[in-house]
């Protein structure tokens, strides 16, 4: 038997941009649009990519954007602004 979803989400997109949604991918954490690795209230939070290097494990980050684009960043910046590229 074959199911298909037509909606499968544990975040309401109409309220988000694409920076926040990697950021809750890469954390499990909802932050603010437009914030890249904090939580709503500007704290940083660890992505799987630190968890894993915490722990002990060998990391690394593969990208064919830059890695300020959305999706890379969203696993080592932590920033509340989109463009901060301090």
């Amino acid at each position: 038997m074959i199911f298909q979803f037509e909606h499968l989400s544990l975040w309401d997109k109409s309220e988000s941009g694409a920076v926040d949604l990697v950021t809750f991918k890469a954390t499990a954490v909802k932050t603010t649009n437009g914030a890249i690795g904090v939580d709503v209230n500007g704290k940083p939070v660890q992505s799987v990519l630190e968890l894993a290097k915490e722990s002990g494990r060998s990391t690394g980050l593969v990208t064919t954007a830059q890695v300020t684009d959305a999706t890379p960043a969203a696993f080592g910046a932590h920033c509340m602004f989109r463009f901060c590229l301090v």
